[in-house]
This record gives structure tokens, C-alpha cells and sequence, in this order.
């Protein structure tokens, strides 16, 4: 009975990385590029490349109702079904948010976890400081906490007023979608 079990189990296992591997994640992209259209965002002049476990994508142009909002260099969707991250490093947000927002974000980390779907989770590195924060589905809510850096407190005292001072130092900011 045990031998079976094992048996079933490991093919089960087999055919979930199967289907992973060979996952046409290009025509997935594609898809998905298209699905984004309807909301006026754009992606491009990337380059995509599909690797075992996931798609890499260089040199992206996104663009919002046809403004270019940011240039990505290098972004990294990795799937494992139960786990899923995309990271982008060298984001490059247009000059027109130059003089309210932060426009250099070296390292962004996005990763939703199937053991709780409702919440996704995300960090980035940045010349501002260190951001991380969850998005919460079913309440539609965003919560970041951002330890800033010297640059941000001297550059963007503004944008931090907007947002609460905990005692450690750092600053919090919630805010509903």
C-alpha cells in the first residue's frame, strides 16, 4: 500500500513539473499582454526569452494610456505553481513623477503564495530606501512600511508627510483600492 502511495505521488509530482516545463510561457506572456491592452497599458519593445521554470524579459517599455510610465531592464516571472515571483531590477519611472515620486528603483520583488491567495506580497530596493508591503485582495487594501534613505528624507519630504511615522523609524502607509 505504501509502495503505491509513493508511486502515485511521485508521478503526480513528475506531471506537475512537466506541465511546468513545458508550459508554452511565450504564448502565456503574449496573452497576457493582450488581456493588459484593455486596461491602456502597454508593454514594449521587450525581449522575451522562456526558460524551464519561468520567462525572462529585457528592456521593457510600459506605457499607460499611451504615456510612457516606466522602463524595465531586466524582468524574471518564475512559476512553481504553489509559489510564483516576478522580479524586475533597474525600473526607470518617466520624469514626469520627478518632482513628487522617487524615479530609480534598482530591485522590485513581487511573489504570491498559493497557501494564501488573498495577499501579495512585495519589497523593493531603491536609492529612496527599502519599501515592503502586501496587497490584500479580498479587503482591496495596500499597506507599505518604507524605511527611507537620506535622499528621500532630503528630496521628498512631501510624500513622507503623506505617510505615518512609526517609532523604529521607518514609515507606514495604507490606503484602500
Amino acid at each position: 500500500m505504501a509502495v503505491r502511495l509513493v508511486k502515485i505521488v511521485s508521478l503526480l509530482l513528475f506531471f506537475i513539473m512537466a506541465l511546468l516545463i513545458f508550459l508554452p510561457k511565450k504564448n502565456l506572456y503574449y496573452y497576457a499582454e493582450r488581456e493588459l491592452k484593455n486596461y491602456k497599458a502597454v508593454i514594449d519593445n521587450e525581449q522575451v526569452s522562456s526558460r524551464a521554470f519561468g520567462l525572462d524579459i529585457e528592456n521593457a517599455n510600459l506605457y499607460i494610456e499611451h504615456i510612457r510610465v516606466a522602463k524595465i531592464m531586466d524582468l524574471h516571472i518564475t512559476t512553481y505553481l504553489i509559489y510564483n515571483v516576478i522580479e524586475a531590477k533597474q525600473i526607470r519611472l518617466s520624469g514626469v513623477a520627478r518632482s513628487f515620486l522617487p524615479t530609480q528603483v534598482d530591485q522590485l520583488k513581487i511573489s504570491y503564495r498559493l497557501w494564501d491567495p488573498l495577499e501579495i506580497v512585495f519589497e523593493a530596493n531603491a536609492p529612496f530606501g527599502k519599501v515592503r508591503g502586501s496587497i490584500f485582495l479580498k479587503q482591496k487594501r495596500v499597506k507599505l512600511v518604507l524605511k527611507p534613505s537620506k535622499v528621500m528624507k532630503n528630496e521628498y519630504k512631501d510624500l513622507l508627510r503623506k505617510m505615518r511615522r512609526e517609532k523604529s523609524g521607518e514609515y507606514s502607509y495604507e490606503q484602500s483600492l
